[in-house]
């Protein structure tokens, strides 16, 4: 069974401390996962803070290339030995993502089918549509910040997490804090 999971939501609704939970289980527990970072905006230390391992973790900076970015996440499912492997398109315009052929994402789909990997998207909409096993959308219920622009950072975060496939109805509440 293809597992492709596709988190989706704007900016501040939990899309990345949700990812960096996966990660530190995922490590944690033994696996080796791969950050695909288009916009090279992956933090370590925020990940080592959630638990990761990074030691077991493979980064690879796109330099803001979407098709470089889905070619690494296709490589590294070739490649095999990732239980997870996190393909952050956060920051990438939906004209941009709209341009990304759906065969790119059926080949996706082969790769990862018949393997114990989870292919973990993050974005603000949809890309891999019918290709993606499961859909979670993500919005945010409560946002609490410190500090004065431009130097604020979250002190509290609440999201509503909908299972958008397979769909199931029931809203989860999830709350993230920052430690200060």
């Amino acid at each position: 069974m293809a597992n492709i999971t596709e988190v989706i939501g704007d900016r501040s609704t939990g899309r990345t401390a949700l990812a960096h939970s996966m990660l530190a289980t995922a490590t944690l527990g033994g696996e080796v996962a791969a950050w695909i970072d288009l916009d090279d905006s992956f933090d370590p230390a925020s990940a080592a803070r959630a638990g990761a391992d990074l030691g077991k973790l493979l980064w690879v900076q796109c330099a803001h290339r979407l098709e470089t970015a889905v070619k690494a996440a296709d490589m590294v499912l070739h490649s095999g030995g990732f239980g997870l492997i996190v393909l952050d398109l956060c920051d990438v315009s939906s004209i941009a993502l709209q341009r990304v052929p759906l065969s790119y994402w059926y080949r996706i789909r082969r790769a990862v089918e018949h393997t114990p990997s989870i292919l973990l998207i993050l974005a603000r909409q949809s890309v891999a549509k019918s290709c993606a096993t499961h859909q979670i959308g993500l919005t945010q219920s409560m946002l609490e910040w410190r500090g004065l622009p431009p130097f604020q950072t979250i002190v509290r975060l609440e999201s509503e997490a909908v299972s958008r496939k397979p769909f199931d109805p029931a809203t989860r509440k999830l709350d993230v804090f920052a430690e200060a």
